[in-house]
């Protein structure tokens, strides 16, 4: 810092590939991931001895936070999973039916060793999140909008991926006895908020939508599902 002149802002250090584990990790156990929590501290122990995570990861990217690799590492090996080409491994995961407790990371290297190619191609590949979740907050922020200023919204939606968040309104939200969207919707929000349901009065329409994204998602297709 001493060869800093006086009010200049330093430039921060490049974040490296153990930083990137080591922040994601911290990310999910705070979000109550915690299969992803437990597998980025066996993922990051590997990666410090030397393993296959080093191998895959290390030299990949210049920014290795800014450029999600570790999550494009995870949306890789997740997406083998549920194509259902990872027995062993399918049976950590909720969302391939998998209850089993322990330590996930020997099957998920053993599924990267497996399927090495695959998961290469898919660290070159940017992330796709489609998180539906957001639309919790979403809704109240349209609500506001439509209630003070009386018209119906236009949504425009600059990386939409599969355009998910574009039917926000489609959803079903319960707080309590309040209910909100849509009451047949298979996709339920259930006491999401901390504070309450947001206000909903007033008239709240969607004249139109439209979203886009460097490489949409057709979610309609057998690929995009």
């Amino acid at each position: 810092m001493g060869n800093v002149s006086p009010g200049a802002v330093p430039t921060p250090a490049p974040h490296s590939v153990a930083d990137a584990l080591a922040l994601q990790q911290e990310g999910c156990a705070r979000l109550g991931s915690l299969l992803y929590a437990q597998l980025l501290a066996g993922l990051a122990g590997d990666h410090e001895a030397g393993g296959l995570t080093a191998e895959l990861l290390e030299g990949r990217s210049a920014r290795p936070v800014h450029d999600a690799l570790v999550l494009r590492l995870l949306g890789a090996v997740h997406r083998i999973v549920l194509d259902g080409r990872a027995a062993e491994l399918a049976q950590f995961y909720p969302s391939a039916g998998g209850l089993v407790a322990g330590d996930p990371t020997p099957a998920f290297l053993a599924a990267v060793a497996t399927h090495r190619r695959e998961v290469e191609d898919g660290l070159a590949r940017g992330v796709q999140t489609n998180e539906v979740g957001r639309a919790a907050v979403l809704v109240a922020g349209f609500a506001l909008v439509a209630r003070r200023t009386g018209l119906p919204l236009r949504l425009r939606e600059v990386g939409s991926s599969a355009g998910l968040l574009l039917r926000w309104e489609r959803y079903r939200y319960v707080a309590g006895a309040v209910e909100i969207g849509d009451p047949a919707s298979p996709l339920v929000f259930d006491d999401v908020w901390i504070d309450g349901p947001p206000d909903r009065s007033g008239p709240l329409a969607v004249a139109d939508r439209r979203g886009c994204d460097v490489a949409p998602v057709d979610a309609l297709s057998d690929d995009g599902r």
